[in-house]
């Protein structure tokens, strides 16, 4: 074997040497690296002012319907009073009226045995 071989041959050896280094070190960079890239990643979170804003939104919400909730629930009582009063003056009247018809009804007998 010639000098000039051998040198082509440790030539060839070390450049194939250096690519597979590249190589090796190329796929650890690429498998290591983030997939999809952050950027595209944060694109589906929310920004922390437009959170903030939806929360101060959200509060208004529920301070709005707490209030509405607060005030059917007194119109509701305030109505149920009502028919309570009702019902009772009504319960108050009926129970006069089947007095006095007992009462009639009482007297009749009364002078029916009279007789």
């Amino acid at each position: 074997m010639s000098p000039d071989y051998a040198a082509i041959g440790l030539t060839m050896a070390s450049i194939f040497f250096i690519l597979q280094v590249v190589s090796i070190t190329l796929t650890i960079w690429y498998k290591l690296r983030r997939n999809p890239p952050i950027d595209q990643t944060l694109k589906d979170y929310t920004l922390k002012e437009d959170f903030d804003k939806h929360c101060e939104s959200n509060d208004k919400v529920f301070t709005q319907l707490f209030n509405l909730q607060r005030k059917t629930t007194e119109d509701v009582s305030d109505d149920i009073k009502d028919l309570s009063k009702n019902l009772s003056s009504w319960q108050l009247g009926m129970a006069h009226q089947v007095g006095r018809l007992d009462g009639r009804i009482s007297s009749m007998e009364k002078q029916k045995n009279e007789q």
